[in-house]
């Protein structure tokens, strides 16, 4: 499936009216691994309310053994 302009502009236009911002940290390792292909991937988006949005941190756990993820987890400092 691929995704087209529209299909990112239409979750831009929900974040926007529901309030919310994404999480994300382009640094930060990949969170699932095809070893076939040899890519990487962020299947995991996190949006926050954009009250708390400078509060949060994503981060991208060690890998689970035997398979091709890693856990996202959301750190939020008070």
């Amino acid at each position: 499936m691929e995704i087209t302009a529209n299909d990112k502009e239409a979750v831009e236009q929900w974040a926007e009216a529901c309030n919310l911002n994404l999480v994300h940290d382009s640094i930060l390792p990949k969170s699932f691994s095809r070893r076939r292909w040899i890519n990487g991937y962020n299947p995991g988006i996190i949006f926050v309310s954009s009250d708390i949005a400078t509060l949060c941190k994503n981060l991208v756990s060690y890998p689970i053994p035997r398979t091709q993820h890693r856990p996202t987890e959301i750190l939020i400092n008070e």
